[in-house]
């Protein structure tokens, strides 16, 4: 018999996903800052994390990320196969600590401001020697500013929420050069 041979061009795609979820979105320092993922992406061959606080990026399937400081980041994972790609971004709140309803936090040198989440008010308390001059930015879970002010403080300062719905938000403290990040739960007093 005879035979043909035909030859063709095919051109295959692979589909591509990025997709990963974190084990928590809200790291503390306080825990080590200690960033771990879920990588979900399908039919991926090569993965690039970046973890948008200026480290290198990383070609990993799975990350593990420590963070130093304070701050809500963009964690990117950019999904390869071959020609085919996918990128996905999700956002990373890392604060210093928990804070704990109605606790007073123990003081030492080394914390010189804490948060007193009082359901009635809460409040920021310095441990400064004298009048210092501090800036506390409210954000919601989004990284939004909701509010700015500049004070003077060097024992307490009670926080406005009053136009804050139920929900969390983060508030930073910036002084002398430094500064604290903390998580804030606000919920209305149930009625009676």
């Amino acid at each position: 018999g005879c035979v043909r041979v035909d030859s063709y061009n095919l051109d295959i795609t692979y589909p591509v996903t990025a997709s990963f979820s974190f084990t928590d979105d809200t790291l503390y320092l306080s825990d080590g800052g200690e960033m771990t993922v879920n990588n979900t992406s399908i039919g991926g061959s090569t993965y690039t994390w970046e973890y948008g606080d200026g480290s290198l990026a990383e070609t990993v399937p799975d990350a593990v990320h420590i963070y130093t400081s304070t701050g809500v980041y963009q964690v990117s994972l950019v999904v390869l196969n071959g020609p085919c790609s996918d990128t996905v971004v999700h956002q990373l709140v890392v604060i210093d600590t928990m804070a704990t309803t109605g606790v007073h936090v123990q003081n030492n040198s080394a914390n010189n401001v804490w948060l007193e989440n009082n359901i009635q008010q809460p409040a920021l308390n310095f441990n400064f020697e004298k009048e210092t001059p501090v800036s506390i930015v409210i954000y919601n879970e989004l990284g939004q500013v909701l509010n700015n002010e500049k004070v003077n403080a060097t024992k307490r300062v009670l926080l406005n929420t009053s136009g804050l719905s139920n929900g969390i938000y983060f508030v930073q403290c910036l002084y002398n050069n430094t500064g604290r990040t903390f998580k804030l739960k606000v919920a209305s007093p149930l009625s009676h």
